[in-house]
């Protein structure tokens, strides 16, 4: 992508907190956050058709699930038509999963409920289509004594996720999952 296509492009970092993604604006409902914009999800203050991407890293796990919808369909009519929005959440099988003010749990098939089939279209405000899902054992950014390892279990559990995750408690759950969805119609 050329730069100057990508400084036209408008990004949002849905509760970035202390550190919004590179090149993405901060959205965060904290005042002490670092973010560019304050507000509260599901309410964005973004024209329609007017935002390229959107990304949430651990944050549609605090919703319930008509709230997660009511994100999306705010989402899908502020994201232009390609839009993409790039979810990151911690897997069910990972014990942080489990906090209190968690309130979905996500598993390697559970973006299917935003696109399959039209199921649920008019919840969300349009269609989307699911572009990629990879699951982590650890965290995306380890750096600890055995990064080989981690990458080949990165590798095993994507070869056959499904399985992987009935196996995972065996060895220590699966930390987080990532998928990216863009809008079709």
């Amino acid at each position: 992508m050329l730069e100057e296509d990508f400084m036209n492009k408008i990004l949002i970092d849905l509760g970035c907190g202390q550190a919004p993604a590179p090149g993405y604006i901060g959205l965060d409902i904290k005042r002490t956050s670092k973010a560019a914009v304050i507000g509260r999800l599901p309410h964005l203050p973004f024209k329609n058709e007017s935002v390229h991407g959107f990304r949430a890293r651990h944050v549609l796990e605090h919703f319930f699930s008509e709230e997660i919808f009511a994100i999306l369909r705010a989402a899908s009519s502020c994201l232009v038509q390609d839009g993409e929005f790039i979810i990151i959440v911690p897997h069910g099988t990972n014990p942080a999963a489990a906090q209190l003010d968690h309130k979905s749990y996500w598993s390697y098939n559970s973006p299917l409920t935003i696109v399959k089939d039209g199921l649920h279209d008019e919840w969300i405000g349009g269609k989307f289509k699911l572009e990629c899902r990879k699951l982590y054992w650890m965290r995306q950014d380890y750096q600890g004594r055995f990064p080989w390892l981690v990458k080949w279990m990165n590798w095993m559990i994507n070869k056959r996720p499904v399985v992987m995750e009935r196996l995972s408690y065996y060895f220590g759950g699966i930390y987080e999952m990532e998928f990216k969805i863009r809008k079709i119609g």
